[in-house]
């Protein structure tokens, strides 16, 4: 992940037990400045070392996925992305 200013960041996942049989899971990113204040319109990017993120939430089908992802965090300072296993390894 990478973030070009200094902020909190929470990640959450929404399912943290992923099976290598296209389980997919739901990353949630949020930015927050030091006060608690959400932050929007900043770029996030997510990056994967197995697996792939579906780009534009569509289903993993050839010239849709992508081992990186890149998003600006909405009103309440989030982004989402979905994340499918492919592959053993450490996410």
């Amino acid at each position: 992940m990478i973030i070009s200013d200094f902020y909190q960041t929470k990640i959450e996942a929404s399912n943290y037990n992923v099976n290598i049989d296209s389980n997919t899971t739901v990353i949630t990113v949020t930015l927050v400045d030091f006060n608690g204040a959400a932050v929007s319109g900043k770029s996030v990017t997510l990056t994967c070392n197995i697996g792939y993120f579906n780009k534009n939430g569509s289903t993993a089908i050839s010239g849709t996925t992508t081992k990186s992802i890149t998003a600006t965090t909405d009103s309440n300072g989030k982004i989402t992305a979905t994340w499918t296993a492919s592959e053993w390894g450490l996410a």
